[in-house]
């Protein structure tokens, strides 16, 4: 090789090294001002690793609304005989964590997380997250959006369920790191290996199939999917032909929030801040050809389209369901191409927000798999006649239960109505930041910050004013058990 381009790479090697120190650094820099600094909102002294009392509640984030989907699996399992001093194995009609409280939050205000990565602000989102570990573990929270002092009254919690597949891929180890910093012993548990593990048991030994996770675009930029995928494998010594496919989900965890960038229900025409997929955006682009089998619904304004005679000239998605429809036949379309391919069996819905268009995803796969063009099956090859999706929330249930039970942290005298639950809003308090019509950040304004920027969110109890009235009545159709003690009536 030339000299000189071995000196070109040699620089780039070093800058890269350069540039991935810095962003340690900065992140080791937060970590360090609000461990020492008493007065920060996100301050907890680490060191007193007093979170292992059987009365704390269990804590979980995500980016929204999402991760609801895994308390709903926390509140649903039943595996064990529950008594005063003893579980045993066997369900019994009594949920297993009905005497566990919990403390939720949803960081409305900076999601949906999977767009950080591709915005090149991966080392802020590592803060965010350290910041929702932070926020479980103390004691801090503003009753209002308008209050300037915050109340001091939460209790820590004595387990963290990082319950968002972006956050447990690029934060769950810069979490344990930061509490292993400390001397805090205080348990981790992710999403990721549990849907994995999910979906592998779907599989016989030695069968041959496909598997395919949909999650958004920091989970499947990650890797940790396909990696912890091929780990679990090789230990599980499958014999079978195993592929793997990753389908980005981008725009759907926005549309099932509400978020103006991706849905608005009231538009009837096409929008400008709209960032979705479009037949004239090169990253997402809707296909023509392709048209026919997307087979988007068009009712309520579900589509925003312009037309030049009968040839559409732009399409807008503005549904849930539509979205699905997009990155669903672009999996297909990606497995059809792999002409090598076992028929898919296994979907992994990677993204805490998919769970709640599981029927949806269902029928329509089973459209695919029945669809017809010029008499021949378009997918009959790549698709199995039954999918078996998986939710990694199942699978973290029993992990969650299976380490309060080995460490002795069961509480047995709670109560899971009184569980709290909080949601981040923009701080209006922070001149900086700039907002929508909605009254969220703008999209630009939200990818745009960088490492320790001001505050300019503020953590507070979840309510009728800051949960939009679609996401409540989503919660309230497809996941009962959760609406019931959240108390919205606030």
């Amino acid at each position: 090789m030339h000299k000189s381009r071995v000196k070109i790479y040699h620089l780039l090697f070093l800058f890269l090294c350069f540039f991935l120190s810095a962003q340690g650094q900065e992140i080791d820099s937060f970590i360090k001002r609000v461990s020492l600094d008493k007065n920060d909102f996100y301050h907890v002294d680490l060191k007193t690793n007093e979170n292992s009392a059987t009365g704390l509640p269990i804590g979980m984030f995500d980016s929204g609304t999402g991760g609801l989907t895994v308390l709903d699996a926390l509140l649903n399992f039943d595996e064990f005989v529950v008594g005063k001093d003893y579980y045993e194995k066997g369900g019994d009609g009594i949920n297993d964590f009905e005497n566990e409280r919990f403390i939720y939050l949803g960081d409305q205000a900076n999601m949906p997380y999977g767009n950080y990565s591709s915005m090149g602000r991966t080392p802020f989102l590592k803060e965010l997250i350290l910041k929702d570990a932070l926020f479980l573990l103390g004691n801090n929270y503003y009753q209002t959006h308008n209050e300037s002092i915050w109340q001091n009254d939460k209790q820590a919690v004595k387990v963290i369920v990082i319950a968002c597949n972006t956050a447990t891929a690029y934060g769950k180890v810069a979490v344990d790191q930061m509490l292993s910093q400390y001397g805090n012993n205080t348990k981790v548990i992710g999403v990721i290996d549990a849907g994995v593990n999910g979906a592998l048991s779907t599989l016989k030994r030695e069968e041959d199939a496909s598997v395919a996770v949909i999650a958004t675009n920091g989970t499947v930029a990650s890797n940790g999917y396909l990696n912890t995928f091929l780990s679990l494998k090789d230990e599980k010594n499958d014999t079978g032909n195993l592929l793997f496919f990753q389908q980005t989900g981008e725009g759907i965890a926005g549309a099932i929030d509400e978020d103006i960038n991706f849905i608005d229900r009231s538009a009837k025409s096409l929008r400008k801040n709209y960032k979705g997929p479009s037949l004239n955006n090169p990253h997402l682009r809707i296909k023509p050809e392709l048209l026919s089998i997307y087979n988007f619904d068009s009712s309520e304004n579900s589509l925003l389209f312009e037309k030049s005679g009968s040839a559409y000239t732009e399409i807008q998605l503005n549904s849930p369901e539509n979205y699905f429809r997009f990155h669903l036949v672009n999996l297909c379309e990606q497995i059809k191409r792999n002409q090598s391919a076992p028929p898919l069996k296994t979907l992994i819905l990677g993204c805490t927000h998919y769970p709640y268009y599981s029927s949806f995803i269902k029928s329509f796969l089973k459209e695919l798999y029945n669809l017809k063009t010029d008499g021949e099956y378009v997918y009959r090859a790549v698709l199995s006649e039954q999918i078996t999706l998986i939710d990694p929330a199942l699978n973290t249930a029993k992990e969650v239960h299976c380490y309060l039970a080995e460490n002795n942290l069961l509480n047995n005298n709670g109560n899971v109505n009184q569980s709290e639950f909080f949601i981040s809003v923009p701080n209006l308090f922070n001149e900086k930041v700039e907002l929508d019509s909605m009254k969220n950040f703008t999209y630009a304004y939200k990818y745009g910050r960088d490492v320790s920027a001001a505050y300019d969110t503020k953590i507070v109890p979840m309510n009728q004013g800051n949960l939009n009235e679609k996401v409540r009545s989503r919660i309230r159709e497809t996941l009962p058990a959760v609406f019931e003690i959240m108390n919205l009536n606030q």
